[in-house]
Formats: C-alpha cells, structure tokens, sequence
C-alpha cells in the first residue's frame, strides 16, 4: 500500500458507518470489543447464555468506551443488543466527522438548506385536485381515437397527433407538483473510500479466507466494517445482535 493512500484510509468504525450506517458502526464497535478480549459470551449452562459480560483486566482501559462497556457489562453482563445505546455516541461523533470530510452527505428533506444544494432528480406527483382535468383530458383522447379508427389517413394522424400535444399540454394540471428525490446518505467520495478498502483488504473477505486462518484484532474490526464477516468473530454474533421481536395483544384479544 502506498504511504498517501495508508494515509488517507478511513478506520473500521468510519467504513462500517458507510457501509451499514449506525448499525454497521456499531457491529465493528462490538466485534472490536469482543476481539480485543473486552466482551465475552456468558457459559451454556448460565441462566441467560445469549448474555455478554465484561472480562476481567488488570490493565486500564484502553479508552472511554471501553471504560463505560466494562461498567455496564460488569457481573451478569447484559445482552448485546442492550449495549446499543451505550456505542451510539461514539458513532455519531464518527458520523459528523465523516459529514466534514464529504463522505456523507446531510440528512434532510428533499430541497433544504440542510442538504448543502444537492438536489435530487425532479419527479411529478399530482396532487388530488389535479385529477379532474387529467379525467377530462383522456375523454378527449377516446374521442380522437374513435375518429382515426373509423377514417383511415395519414392527414387524420397527423392532426391528431398535434390535437393530443395540445390537449395533454392544455389540460395539465396547474397544481401539479415537483418533488427532489432523495439522495443517498453516502457520497461519491464515500463509496470510492469502501470501494478502494475492499480492494485494499481483500483477504479479510470471508468468502475467500481459510476458515482456519483467525483475525487480529484489528483484522477483525475490517472484516466486519468491509465485509460483514461477524461470524468470524462469534458463531453466535450475529443471532445475538438481534433484539427479540415484542408482540403485544391489541384490544380484546
């Protein structure tokens, strides 16, 4: 790798946000906590297996988020999916970081201020009240129709299709309305960046990497920013990042 483009790498944290937005950052945040020896799966045979706990460490930890992971993972651990809230501040310091680079882009509606001028591409959406006048217009149309069914000629066509281009522009309707679409939260810059570190780390894809060949840590945080390789790191990983669907009865039931 040349020395400028190792230079101007993103991390794990900030590819996995292009990637797979705040979900995405937050599966390299855990993957990299779990790989570092910070997590661990909690045994078979506990009372709540799916659960995650702090290990122990003599060391200091190695930075804030680690701290804050080890006080509320401590004892009984938790599950992973409730140590969400606890990643978020971290992803969205790494989120406006990647907004003042030009990797992404702002959220927002469609035509505000807060999108910088990027306007999407124009679409028509007609309005309720616009749909008398389009009614009408295709009335009109049956009718001329008719006329060319019934006499055949090239000056027949020929009128009618003028007749049509009036009738359509006549009758379009006044209210009418233009909406941008929306743009795609990543830009070109951004997708250039994952695109060049996948080709950069391409034998951390696990489709193509021995399955006895282990991540380093760090290894471990590209593979799932790059290539969503979190079974690599858990077999369980990914089942347990998943909150539990909630079904609640509605009335009377």
């Amino acid at each position: 790798m040349r020395g400028a483009e190792a230079q101007d790498e993103l991390g794990p944290v900030e590819l996995g946000l292009l990637t797979g937005g705040e979900a995405g950052a937050v599966d390299v945040l855990v993957a990299g906590l779990i790989a570092d020896g910070v997590l661990r799966r909690t045994e078979p045979t506990a009372e709540s297996p799916e659960r995650w706990a702090a290990t122990a460490s003599s060391r200091e930890p190695a930075s804030g988020l680690e701290q804050e992971v080890r006080r509320v993972a401590s004892g009984k651990g938790l599950y992973l999916w409730e140590l969400t809230p606890h990643l978020l501040p971290a992803v969205e310091e790494t989120k406006i970081a990647l907004l003042s680079t030009g990797h992404l882009r702002p959220a927002g509606p469609p035509g505000s201020d807060r999108r910088q001028g990027t306007g999407g591409l124009p679409y028509p959406v007609p309005e309720p009240a616009g749909r008398r006048p389009v009614l009408a217009a295709a009335g009109v149309l049956a009718v001329l129709a008719a006329v060319v069914l019934a006499v055949d000629g090239a000056w027949v066509r020929a009128v009618l299709a003028v007749t049509v281009g009036g009738v359509v522009s006549a009758h379009r309707p006044a209210d009418l309305a233009y909406r941008a679409l929306p743009l795609p939260p990543v830009t070109a810059k951004g997708i250039l960046a994952v695109e060049r570190a996948r080709a950069r780390h391409a034998q951390l894809d696990p489709r193509s990497r021995p399955q006895t060949l282990p991540y380093t840590p760090w290894e471990a945080r590209l593979g799932v920013a790059l290539f969503g390789s979190l079974d690599r790191i858990h077999p369980r990983l990914r089942a347990d990042r998943q909150a539990p669907l909630l079904y609640v009865d509605g009335p009377g039931e």
